[in-house]
């Protein structure tokens, strides 16, 4: 397989004792065969030790690319203009070295399969204007002095079983602005020590219009509010928990669910905001 590079045999199953020729050998005996990935990510049928190494070969006329992680890496990835990108994680995790955000969406890109560890003091993700981001089943955790996403008048999708939190006191766990749109269609996101999504202007629909009301996802959780926004948005599924309050103002949900009505509640220290049946 050219994709594994042969690293020496071993003693022990757990790699530690290098088999060499002063190694002395007495009768049977097993050794185990050590082999690491060369390269960390696939594309097609072509592999790379970089994501910026893999992008570099990925058309910018906005048709469609896989781009698989092999294994962990600590990277920083920029997609450019015209990109379109899907990006499996694959049960792997990519993390920073530095402040830079560990994704800069400039084209559309969907995240997928994976965790994202951040450090970086500028957000982990930052979608940038009139571009799209999906994040589908993604667990990100973000420690830096920021939001974990940056939506800047793009269109941000959050779905599947992803799982959004950060622990900055001056920034909700996704904040989004400059006019974006932002769906937050299932998942969890939660922050420490702020708010759970500010949105600071723009579009914001929490839930899927239709099909009844399911009050287990998404979950949205706050420090402070669940929601903070200052602009009118819907309310079609999910829970919203904030420790001063659900939301910052509830005639801010100016769409929901016919036949439903919000409501109120509590949940240990949470106060909480759900849609109930009239």
């Amino acid at each position: 397989d050219d994709t594994l590079q042969f690293i020496g045999w071993y003693s022990d199953a757990n790699f530690t004792t290098l088999v060499n020729e002063n190694t002395i050998v007495i009768g049977d005996v097993t050794y185990h065969a050590k082999w690491v990935l060369k390269d960390k990510i696939r594309l097609g049928n072509t592999f790379y030790s970089t994501f910026a190494a893999a992008l570099a070969d990925v058309p910018t006329d906005d048709s469609e690319t896989t781009i698989q992680l092999l294994d962990d890496i600590i990277e920083h990835v920029t997609i450019g203009e015209g990109q379109n990108v899907v990006i499996n994680l694959g049960n792997h995790t990519i993390s920073n070295s530095t402040t830079t955000p560990i994704f800069t969406n400039n084209g559309t890109l969907k995240l997928t399969n994976g965790t994202i560890l951040s450090t970086t003091t500028e957000g982990a993700i930052n979608n940038n204007a009139s571009k799209v981001l999906v994040v589908d089943g993604i667990t990100l955790t973000a420690t830096g002095a920021k939001q974990a996403i940056y939506n800047n008048g793009g269109t941000l999708t959050i779905t599947g079983n992803s799982n959004i939190s950060n622990t900055s006191t001056i920034r909700a766990a996704v904040h989004n602005l400059g006019n974006g749109t932002l769906y937050v269609e299932s998942g969890t996101i939660t922050a420490n020590n702020h708010a759970g999504i500010n949105c600071e202007n723009g579009t914001m629909v929490i839930g899927t219009e239709g099909g009844g009301v399911d009050i287990t996802s998404p979950v949205i959780a706050g420090k402070t509010y669940g929601i903070t926004s200052s602009v009118n948005y819907a309310l079609y599924d999910g829970i919203i928990k904030g420790k001063t309050n659900a939301v910052n103002n509830q005639a801010k949900i100016t769409l929901f669910e016919t036949g439903y009505q919000k409501t109120t509640g509590t949940d240990g220290d949470y106060e909480t905001l759900y849609l109930a049946a009239i």
